[in-house]
């Protein structure tokens, strides 16, 4: 998960499990500890790990092959690192639930190119809902695009230019975004959920379809929105009431925030809190996230 403060990452082999075994072994517990000395851009081993699980997953279909998962140097917290440095599992093994589910039928489905993030709004308790129209995705992992809350000045010098792999995006003073980390985040809004069915998780007990209808309304196939939300993965959006509702006036020591706990409060902002959901496959039909 994290690599800015201590976390736990389950990783569970996938030589264990089959398309007809739905039982998750534990296997790992890495405990990570990144002291702000030591934050760095290094995202060798993220892109080491995507690499190892798309070349074993292969496809929906791929059932033992056996991923390996390193360790290294700890560079930027992101997303994938986060929930998924065992993304190998959750991908190949579209469906596994260790609760009393049965397995989605993912012959309609095809995995995407790379781990989406689904910014979503709704009570935890409810399995179906409308409003989709104000959730978002963030297509690629959001995490080492981010710039820690005591570099904001860093953005104002900039214009809220930000420079970052994949393409700039630009930081908007009237609507900011934050995770559990303190790092500032571009807005997932701006990628709104296409009419559709995902694969989701939240890298815990179930991995299930989420259906988008084109009149707002969600409905999810399996389990609540809480199910399938990523606890450790905290996000949070900020539209300032005052001048000095922004990144400045936030607290450091709020961070980092508790897996599951609501995100701290920015005075002179008013604050909507998001649940992160991750997106590992979508219909055949659909182009992309």
């Amino acid at each position: 998960r994290s690599v800015l403060g201590s976390c736990d990452v389950m990783l569970t082999p996938a030589s264990s499990i089959t398309r007809s075994n739905c039982v998750a072994t534990l296997a790992q517990t890495y405990h990570v500890r990144q002291s702000p000395a030591r934050l760095a851009a290094c995202t060798s081993l993220r892109r080491r790990s995507q690499r190892r699980v798309h070349r074993t997953v292969g496809s929906f279909k791929h059932d033992t092959q056996e991923i390996s998962h390193e360790t290294d140097k700890p560079g930027r917290r992101n997303m994938l690192q986060r929930g998924l440095s065992a993304a190998g599992l959750l991908i190949s093994t579209l469906g596994l639930s260790t609760v009393a589910y049965a397995q989605p039928d993912l012959s309609d489905f095809k995995r995407v190119k790379q781990t989406g993030f689904i910014a979503a709004l709704g009570d935890p308790e409810a399995s179906s809902g409308v409003g989709s129209g104000e959730w978002g995705v963030w297509p690629i992992d959001p995490g080492p695009r981010g710039v820690e809350l005591r570099n904001y000045k860093s953005i104002v010098a900039k214009d809220g230019i930000v420079p970052a792999r994949g393409g700039n995006w630009t930081f908007d003073a009237n609507d900011w975004w934050l995770e559990e980390h303190g790092l500032i985040m571009e807005s997932p809004l701006s990628v709104k959920l296409k009419p559709g069915r995902y694969i989701v998780t939240g890298g815990r007990s179930v991995t299930t379809v989420l259906t988008i209808f084109p009149d707002e309304r969600w409905e999810l196939e399996q389990g609540k929105l809480y199910d399938v939300t990523h606890l450790p993965c905290r996000a949070a959006r900020y539209i300032p009431v005052t001048p000095a509702g922004t990144p400045a006036n936030a607290n450091l020591k709020d961070f980092p925030v508790t897996p599951g706990a609501e995100m701290p409060a920015v005075e002179g902002t008013k604050k909507q809190d998001y649940a992160v959901l991750f997106v590992i496959g979508i219909e055949k039909t659909m182009a992309g996230l």
